[in-house]
C-alpha cells in the first residue's frame, strides 16, 4: 500500500472496515436495521425520560421532514416503536420504544462494546490518548 494515502481515505476505510465488522456480528433482524434506523433507536433509548418527537430526529440527524416520516412509518411496522399523541396537541405524537426495541438495543450496545475493545487492542494509553486527540483536530478542520 502507498504510503501517502489521503487522511480522508484512510478514515473511510478504517469506516468501512467497522461497519463490515458490525455487520457479521449482527443479531438475525428481520428485517434487518439499517444504520441510520440503528442510530434512531439509540437517539430514543438514550433519551427514554424525555419526550421525543419527530422534529427532534430531524435536527439531530439533519434529515428532511419527509425523509424522517417515511423512516418512522417503516419502523413502527416493524414493532420498534409507536408514535402516541400528546394530550396538549392532536397533532403532536411522541416516539415512544417497543420491548423489541429496547431489547435490540441492548445487544446493539455489546456489539458496539466489543468492537471498542476489538478497535483498541495492542494501544496503549498514551497511544489511544494521542489517536483521539489527533482525530479531535481532524474533525475540528473539516467542521
Amino acid at each position: 500500500m502507498p504510503e501517502n494515502y489521503p487522511i480522508g481515505f484512510q478514515i473511510r476505510a478504517v469506516s468501512n472496515l467497522i461497519k463490515r465488522k458490525l455487520y457479521e456480528t449482527r443479531p438475525n433482524e428481520q428485517p434487518p436495521l439499517t444504520d441510520l434506523q440503528g442510530r434512531i433507536l439509540g437517539f430514543l433509548y438514550h433519551r427514554q425520560d424525555r419526550e421525543i418527537f419527530q422534529k427532534d430526529i430531524e435536527e439531530h440527524f439533519y434529515i428532511r421532514r419527509s425523509t424522517v416520516s417515511r423512516l418512522l412509518a417503516g419502523m413502527e411496522e416493524q414493532g420498534l416503536l409507536r408514535r402516541v399523541p400528546v394530550p396538549w396537541d392532536a397533532r403532536l405524537k411522541k416516539l415512544v420504544l417497543t420491548p423489541k426495541s429496547i431489547a435490540l438495543n441492548q445487544e446493539i450496545f455489546r456489539r458496539l462494546e466489543e468492537m471498542e475493545h476489538l478497535l483498541e487492542r495492542g494501544l496503549s494509553q498514551r497511544e489511544l490518548e494521542e489517536f483521539l486527540r489527533i482525530l479531535e483536530k481532524i474533525k475540528q478542520n473539516a467542521s
